[in-house]
């Protein structure tokens, strides 16, 4: 979800709200993971945010829904596959580089390879282009492996969120009073979740907590 691409704060129930949830949903289908109340809740929460800002929108998020069953889908299969992060990517890089190889010729040919006649600046950031994507996809693939994938799903609010304070601070968006009130019903949601992991992993609360989740 790029900023340059669209605007932030009038595209809050997009993909980068929505793949959290796809993700949760994929994991208790597919992974059969068992949620609790309190994740429960949650999810009722950040589904109402998304809902009421879609509501509001008056219009069906089409894309949004397409890019995040797609990202959702992809994290299932990588999740799933017994391949490891690095050999995954690579794996995947193999599928990719014949039409990246071809896309590369018809540029060439057309005079439009930014490589060749691109400004030096251009340049460098085709070549930090590869680091840049493919060292969070290898701790991405690596992630997926260490916790359930509905932990990962709300784990991955956090991008769309930085977006959000990015464009309404930094470009100056402005923020109405329909958005906020869906953002704030998403980190309600977000922050039950977190709460409940929080108290779940510190065995002083354990037992009390669990008692409240079940």
């Amino acid at each position: 979800m790029g900023v340059a691409a669209q605007k932030v704060n009038q595209n809050l129930p997009n993909s980068g709200f929505m793949n959290p949830l796809v993700s949760v949903l994929l994991g208790t289908v597919f992974l059969k993971e068992k949620l609790n109340k309190a994740q429960m809740l949650a999810i009722v929460f950040a589904c109402a945010g998304v809902m009421w800002v879609t509501f509001k929108q008056g219009e069906f998020p089409a894309l949004g829904l397409t890019l995040a069953l797609s990202f959702g889908f992809y994290g299932l299969v990588r999740k799933m596959a017994p391949l490891g992060s690095l050999e995954g990517l690579t794996l995947e890089t193999a599928f990719a580089f014949p039409v990246a190889l071809l896309a590369t010729f018809y540029f060439a040919g057309n005079g439009d390879l930014t490589f060749v006649h691109g400004t030096s600046w251009d340049k460098f950031w085709l070549i930090m282009a590869g680091p840049i994507t493919t060292i969070p996809l290898i701790l991405f693939a690596y992630g997926l492996k260490q916790v359930p994938y509905s932990t990962v799903g709300f784990i991955q609010y956090l991008s769309p969120t930085m977006v959000f304070f990015i464009g309404l601070f930094f470009f100056g968006e402005e923020l109405q009073v329909d958005r906020l009130i869906g953002f704030i019903l998403i980190w309600a949601g977000v922050l039950i979740f977190v709460g409940e992991n929080f108290f779940r992993s510190h065995s002083g609360y354990r037992t009390e907590f669990n008692q409240l989740s079940k």
